[in-house]
């Protein structure tokens, strides 16, 4: 069984980015936006992994995502401090 954040995170591809921000100095440096910060947001389409898969198909399922997430941060960055 997947708990609940990997099990969300396996069926949501998302990323954002911020032109201002502070970052916490947590183990995830979570992005705290400043004021008048500008946002880009990119989804792409939802990973389906039914339940009760094998582990071997999980790890799949995860090397895919993680495929689709640097997609994602691969593109123009937009009015980011990448960008």
């Amino acid at each position: 069984m997947i708990d609940g954040p990997r099990w969300l995170a396996f069926r949501l591809c998302w990323y954002y980015d911020l032109s201002r921000c502070w970052t916490a100095p947590s183990w995830d440096g979570f992005l705290v936006p400043l004021p008048l910060t500008r946002c880009v947001v990119r989804f792409g389409e939802p990973l389906r992994v039914p339940r009760g898969v094998a582990d071997a198909e999980r790890e799949d399922a995860r090397r895919e995502l993680e495929r689709r997430l640097l997609a994602l941060t691969d593109q123009p960055q937009g009015p980011t401090r990448h960008g």
